[in-house]
């Protein structure tokens, strides 16, 4: 689970410990969807991009990397997440939104959406992630997203 308070991470000088980076990947939603509300998370969004600008020279290249697929049906436990196909996608294009219109003209913006590339598989690969209560992707599928995404920033 996300551990809060997220934007202690930032004040304690990520660029001066590290180093600039060549690429921010940016990945949200998925929690943010399942325990927050729309407004609450768009503020928090809004304070996060007011962070990437105070931490990330401009030549660091941003990768907004949306939530998770979601199939079939909204999530049917009792830990009172939200999940829902509809909601991810609306969590998602907000979230895409505010960081282009804001960040846009200055930064390098490129989104790895793998919502779409689990939305592609056949029905039948769609419909492993009912196994899974939450109703998101397994691991192995968020394993080979992640490999696809560090070869073409890699290679």
């Amino acid at each position: 689970r996300n551990m809060p308070p997220w934007d202690a991470r930032f004040q304690n000088g990520l660029v001066k410990k590290f180093g600039a980076p060549d690429a921010v990947i940016v990945s949200l939603v998925n929690w943010d969807a399942a325990f927050s509300s729309f407004e609450f998370f768009a503020n928090q969004t809004r304070l996060l991009i007011g962070y990437i600008e105070d931490t990330y020279p401009v030549t660091s290249k941003l990768i907004i990397r949306t939530g998770q697929y979601h199939c079939c049906y909204s999530d049917q436990t009792r830990t009172a997440r939200k999940y829902s196909q509809l909601r991810n996608g609306y969590f998602n294009d907000m979230h895409i939104k505010l960081i282009k219109d804001a960040l846009g003209d200055r930064y390098s913006v490129s989104v790895w959406d793998v919502a779409s590339i689990a939305q592609r598989r056949p029905l039948i690969g769609r419909q492993e992630s009912t196994q899974c209560y939450s109703n998101h992707v397994r691991s192995e599928v968020v394993e080979v997203e992640n490999q696809v995404l560090f070869n073409a920033l890699c290679n």
